[in-house]
């Protein structure tokens, strides 16, 4: 990750140029949670970032039990190519090309359980066509996706978003427009977020 990893989380208010955009992620990423949800959580990552990994593999879990689970929050998680990581365009390409076949969450999943798998390849194709094949797609399709480059767009308009947002580490959080940066351990998720309902725990 760009930026040092963060135990004390960066919150502060962002300027209202930046704040106004943030509507613009509507068309962008995948949603978990009830879209009426008082509580908004928006997630820039890049599937090479270690923090992102960490993130998803230690907390996430909990974070989706007592916070979206609970109707406390909406989260979208936008995939977005920060430049820093390896492989990670071919990796958020791999994940685009898995929701096309409605399998969005479980190479979400499966790319940062194996992050380590992958990072380091000079051609990581093959590792991703196993993952595809482990998680049941029709792997020809999936690889034909890749090799189309029909997710070009969808890649572009993330990152130019996450540019237009001045982001610039991984990951970076919006929570209700307000900016988070770092792989935040469930305590501090507890602090932030506003008891808008009834804690689940």
């Amino acid at each position: 990750m760009k930026a040092p990893n963060l135990i004390g989380v960066l919150l502060a208010a962002m300027p209202t140029g930046v704040m106004a955009q943030v509507a613009d992620v509507a068309g962008l990423g995948f949603d978990l949670g009830l879209a009426n949800a008082p509580i908004a959580v928006v997630e820039f990552g890049d599937f090479g970032c270690s923090a992102c990994a960490r993130f998803h593999t230690d907390t996430f879990a909990q974070f989706n039990r007592e916070f979206i689970m609970s109707g406390r929050v909406k989260f979208k998680f936008i995939p977005f190519v920060m430049g820093s990581f390896p492989n990670s365009e071919q990796a958020t390409r791999a994940a685009l090309c898995a929701a096309d076949q409605a399998s969005f969450w479980s190479m979400h999943d499966i790319l940062y359980d194996r992050q380590r798998e992958w990072l380091p390849l000079r051609d990581p194709a093959r590792k991703f066509d196993e993952f595809a094949g482990v998680l049941g797609l029709d792997v020809d399709t999936f690889r034909a996706c890749r090799a189309a480059g029909s997710t070009a767009a969808r890649v572009d308009a993330a990152t130019g978003t996450a540019r237009r947002l001045r982001v610039r580490g991984t990951p970076t959080f919006f929570i209700n427009g307000r900016e988070a940066l770092g792989a935040i351990p469930i305590e501090q998720w507890r602090r932030i977020l506003p008891p808008s309902l009834p804690d689940s725990r």
